[in-house]
């Protein structure tokens, strides 16, 4: 048989090896994060066998933040909640914030704005007062991004300012160019074309310093967008080029292929077709190598614009429908995709809400009926069970029996030791009862005051007697002082029992006078003893 300290042992090994495989499983979320998502996996069903559910909590978060990265956002935002609920109730305000902030993201890309804004505020709320700098920063460029998607830019600009004063406080260079380029961004929504090329060339030259190409080639494809968005296509076109020599040589294929459509719509403008062509024919190979319906519709309709600037208004027009037809599906299956996202997400939010419902009705039905001081049954309950068990024991024609218990001198026990320690004394004794009535159709009640009442059902005079005498022995046996009682130096109980075979014409209120009736014969004879009343 295993030991105490042996079973702790283990479970402390179990717990850390569960922390282990999280931290594995975060570790590996970006480079392998197919891996990462089996070893959450197995994390996660081994915090659920354990009873460990911050690391249950732990692993479903990981595995919201694989799906959130994989666009499954339906799961996303599941084991997301899942996580959430439980550091609720573990109170793990860290937990919380973090979950929070994936949820916001995933609720942002479903279109659920709303939600995606109130899971980040309430992130934010936790990390203010923690004044967590470094998450505050990722927080205020989300919540930016979500005001921008809103096209509340005002709002956005506010965020966006805030996230560049703190990531400069901590001279985070990559925090700092994100800043830049999302304010640049919104200025160009804006209109403010000069604003946003001076914080996108600041970003530029940020991700130059660092070394970081994919950033750069970012930088420079804004940076032609606000050329374009002017009229200058030519200067648009050589921040392009920059563009798509650094996407080339990292293989992006799907950003190659945009922008290959992007130089070749501009080559339409500024009348050289042919290489429009060139450029329209890569973009069309590549986005149906990488199977991109949207970069497919975009080639589409430029295709068309090149057909037309030509003069060849059949192949315009083949272009036209094709590309109305693919815009038609694409709405279609994004505005289907969006409203079954959200449709996921309210069914989710009800049955949770339904689940925590059903919850606080249970706790609340079950406070209805437990003593507050004790925990055992109230009288409320008492009279319940009583009538229920007096009915089943009148259909079988079997004996009903009830105990009433009375802690002797309790008044003095109060006024000797005070309130709290006699709180307490109610609270040992009511458990040394439950302990000798342990049926499932036996049951221990506070009746009122320092009175306790038990029920014990199919049991005949004999049977209660026993249970009297374990019930006074079993408070004997605690062995609580009393040094103002008048018969003994320590706690002690009188009883009166009454037994019956409950009949039609009898109300199971006399079953419980003629106990106490027995109970006044206890105290008005000396105290601590039994008394069974007899007709």
């Amino acid at each position: 048989m295993n030991s105490p300290v042996g079973n702790l042992l283990e479970r402390k090994r179990l717990i850390e090896r569960i922390d282990s495989l999280n931290q594995r499983a975060l570790s590996l979320s970006t480079e392998r994060p197919a891996e990462s998502l089996d070893v959450a996996g197995k994390a996660e069903a081994l915090a659920l066998g354990a009873d460990y559910p911050r690391g249950t909590a732990t692993a479903a978060h990981i595995a919201a933040l694989f799906h959130l990265r994989s666009g499954d956002l339906q799961s996303a935002v599941k084991k997301g909640r899942e996580s959430l609920d439980i550091f609720t109730e573990l109170e793990d305000r860290d937990g919380m914030s973090s979950t929070l902030n994936t949820l916001g993201i995933a609720y942002r890309n479903i279109g659920s704005f709303d939600r995606g804004l109130d899971c980040l505020m309430r992130s934010l709320k936790i990390e203010s007062a923690k004044n967590n700098l470094r998450n505050l920063v990722k927080l205020y460029g989300n919540i930016g991004n979500i005001f921008d998607s809103m096209g509340q830019y005002s709002d956005g600009l506010h965020y966006y300012t805030k996230c560049l004063s703190i990531s400069q406080q901590l001279s985070d260079e990559n925090a700092t160019a994100d800043a830049h380029s999302n304010l640049g961004t919104c200025y160009h929504h804006l209109g403010e074309y000069e604003k946003s090329a001076k914080y996108h060339r600041k970003a530029l030259k940020i991700r130059e310093s660092l070394g970081d190409e994919h950033g750069i080639s970012i930088c420079l494809n804004n940076l032609g967008m606000i050329y374009e968005q002017q009229g200058k296509y030519q200067r648009a076109l050589k921040y392009y080029h920059k563009s798509l020599d650094i996407k080339v040589r990292l293989n992006m294929k799907l950003e190659t292929a945009r922008i290959c459509n992007t130089i070749g719509n501009l080559c339409t403008i500024l009348g050289n077709h042919e290489e429009a062509s060139e450029y329209l024919e890569r973009g069309r190979r590549l986005a149906g190598e990488v199977k991109s319906q949207t970069a497919i519709r975009e080639n589409l309709a430029y295709l068309s614009s090149l057909a037309r600037a030509k003069g060849d208004w059949e192949r315009a027009f083949v272009h036209h429908l094709a590309f109305h037809n693919l815009d038609k599906q694409i709405f279609n299956s994004t505005r289907i995709a969006s409203m079954e996202a959200q449709l996921e997400i309210m069914t989710s939010e009800l049955y949770s809400a339904n689940r925590k419902l059903e919850e606080a009705n249970a706790k609340l039905s079950t406070m209805s009926v437990t003593d507050g001081l004790t925990g055992i049954s109230n009288r409320r309950r008492f009279e319940e069970f009583l009538g229920t068990e007096w009915s089943r024991c009148m259909r079988r024609s079997a004996p009903i029996s009830i105990i009433m218990v009375d802690i002797d001198f309790f008044k003095l026990y109060n006024d000797n030791y005070g309130h709290i320690t006699g709180d307490q004394c109610l609270k040992t004794v009511a458990d040394a009862l439950a302990s000798t009535a342990r049926r499932s159709t036996d049951l221990v009640a506070r009746y009122g005051g320092e009175e306790f009442a038990i029920v014990l059902s199919d049991t005949d005079s004999r049977g209660a007697v026993q249970v009297a005498r374990s019930a006074s022995c079993a408070v004997r046996t605690l062995g609580i002082p009393h040094s103002a009682s008048r018969i003994s130096d320590r706690v002690t109980v009188s009883i009166g029992l009454a037994t019956m075979v409950p009949a039609a014409q009898d109300p199971c209120s006399d079953l419980v006078s003629r106990a106490d009736r027995a109970l006044y014969f206890s105290k008005s004879h000396g105290r601590d003893r039994i008394t069974m009343f007899e007709s």
